[in-house]
């Protein structure tokens, strides 16, 4: 069967729509799993994650369980969970069936299936998926489905998670980027900085309906967008109109793709912009309230742009003003890029004992006490003005 089969392309066109909103904060993740519960065939489903960075983009939302059930979850069968060892080992983006995770014949054995799973009408199926897991991150989307449910429901269940997965990546990394640009412009307030994301509202056709004060900066400096006399987006300089991206920018705003991205380098040498896209539609109303004045029809795309430095400027950085070796400068780039002590190791062909060396030894001479702290100091160096660097 395949994979449209699962949920028409109307119906998943909307509950991408909804997902999108969750993730940016216009509606509740609670709202995103009713629709995906009831499409499911009324089963249990949850999503749970924590974000040390960024405290605003944690999830813990459910939907088809007894709240008296969740609450006796949380405070002692969390702690005698049996998926839970297994679980802890899965790889990221691949949805595992509940029988993976733990032996069916040693599950009906615990405390955890006969005080917690079959009370709730025998709920010992279902599938789950790591959305993110490293050092910062960790987010799961999952289900519990009835042992009397059918074949094709746990089936239909496991292949829409499967699909679903990249989406919600896509989601949370686009929560992300908005929780971040909420700090950077606190930190703009509170010390001066300059580096506000440029946010712009574009129509289908890609004219601008709106944009912050950072973009029409942009827009002003044809860099790195500009406009043309319609009034319509265009991606890169005035001087060196990027087609490429232009053509790639025409196809998908107006394509069923719920959200996209990509990098685009500067003019300006050791730095590039980070370009994500979100789309918007009528159904979603409920969740984005646009005012008709703001030319909101058929669909529009929410864009952020956020201009980094790139990894070789900002090793630079860390050797020249805070005298880091070249090993520990690239460890502490690697670490602000998301990479846990196990991939620095087995990038840098070192052991993980060296890594964990090297990082105690750079957050001495940086003055700070905490790994995810690292990443806000890095943060701190790409809102620098560049002349300070």
């Amino acid at each position: 069967m395949p994979d449209t089969d699962v949920l028409g392309e109307d119906a998943f066109s909307k509950l991408t729509t909804t997902m999108f909103s969750a993730a940016m904060g216009q509606t509740s993740w609670d709202y995103f799993l009713d629709e995906l519960s009831r499409r499911s065939g009324n089963i249990g489903t949850q999503l749970v994650g924590f974000d040390s960075d960024n405290l605003e983009t944690s999830v813990q939302a459910t939907s088809g369980y007894d709240p008296d059930y969740l609450n006796s979850f949380a405070e002692h069968y969390n702690e005698v969970n049996v998926y839970a060892p297994s679980f802890a080992m899965l790889p990221v983006g691949v949805a595992i069936d509940c029988e993976a995770m733990a032996p069916p014949e040693e599950i009906v054995k615990s405390e955890f299936y006969n005080d917690w799973l079959r009370p709730q009408e025998d709920i010992i199926h279902g599938s789950a998926a790591f959305i993110f897991k490293n050092d910062t991150r960790v987010f799961v989307l999952g289900a519990n489905i009835r042992r009397r449910e059918s074949e094709e429901v746990k089936l239909r269940w496991k292949r829409l998670l499967n699909r679903l997965v990249p989406h919600l990546q896509q989601a949370l990394e686009f929560s992300f980027a908005l929780a971040g640009s909420k700090l950077e412009t606190a930190m703009v307030a509170n010390h001066g900085l300059r580096n506000v994301p440029g946010i712009v509202l574009l129509s289908e056709l890609g004219r601008i309906i709106y944009a912050n004060p950072r973009a029409h900066a942009m827009i002003a400096q044809g860099q790195p967008i500009s406009t043309n006399l319609s009034g319509t987006l265009c991606v890169g300089s005035r001087s060196a109109n990027q087609q490429v991206n232009n053509e790639f920018l025409r196809r998908n705003l107006p394509s069923s793709s719920p959200s996209f991205a990509f990098t685009l380098s500067s003019d300006v040498v050791g730095s590039s912009y980070q370009f994500r896209f979100s789309k918007l539609t009528p159904d979603a109303q409920i969740a984005f309230p646009l005012d008709a004045l703001l030319g909101f029809s058929e669909q529009c795309t929410i864009l952020l742009i956020s201009e980094t430095k790139t990894t070789s400027d900002l090793i630079n950085t860390l050797q020249a003003k805070y005298h880091l070796p070249q090993a520990e400068a690239e460890i502490v780039a690697l670490i602000a890029e998301g990479l846990s002590t196990r991939q620095i190791s087995d990038y840098r062909e070192v052991s993980i004992l060296t890594v964990r060396s090297q990082v105690k030894h750079a957050m001495s001479k940086l003055d700070i006490h905490k790994r995810v702290d690292i990443v806000r100091f890095v943060q701190r160096i790409n809102n620098a003005p560049s002349l300070l660097v």
